[in-house]
């Protein structure tokens, strides 16, 4: 039996590389030779760094494929506002408020979205309030 092949994974030019961030040094060697005048096509045979990447790095050689990560990740279930609220009730509600549940603190203090018990301790312990 031979090797099951997964077409997904294959362009026409060959089996897909996955992007990855080029590093300091890689960056700095290919923006040197751009420099000194080579193409792109010569400077992929003595880098390995594709023809469209040197390009790009021609055309915005601060260019930096991490800055656009930050947007990645779920968005938090609780806004900051919401903690603030439910921070605020305890502190004027005093005693009567820190017995309360998490549950009946999320209805005291009037969320629009009901979260999990587990998402409102992770954000009030972030906070530093704690249930015994």
């Amino acid at each position: 039996m031979g090797r099951v092949r997964n077409y997904e994974d294959e362009s026409p030019q060959g089996p897909r590389k996955k992007k990855s961030i080029y590093h300091t040094p890689m960056r700095t060697r290919v923006i040197t030779l751009i420099h000194k005048g080579l193409p792109p096509k010569q400077i992929f045979e003595k880098t390995g760094v594709p023809t469209r990447t040197i390009n790009r790095w021609k055309r915005d050689p601060q260019f930096r494929r991490t800055l656009h990560l930050h947007n990645r990740g779920a968005r938090p279930i609780i806004s900051e506002e919401e903690v603030d609220r439910m921070i605020s009730l305890l502190e004027t509600e005093g005693w009567k408020a820190r017995v309360l549940k998490w549950e009946k603190l999320v209805e005291e203090a009037q969320l629009e979205f009901k979260p999990s018990i587990r998402t409102i301790q992770k954000h009030m312990n972030a906070r530093g309030y704690h249930k015994c």
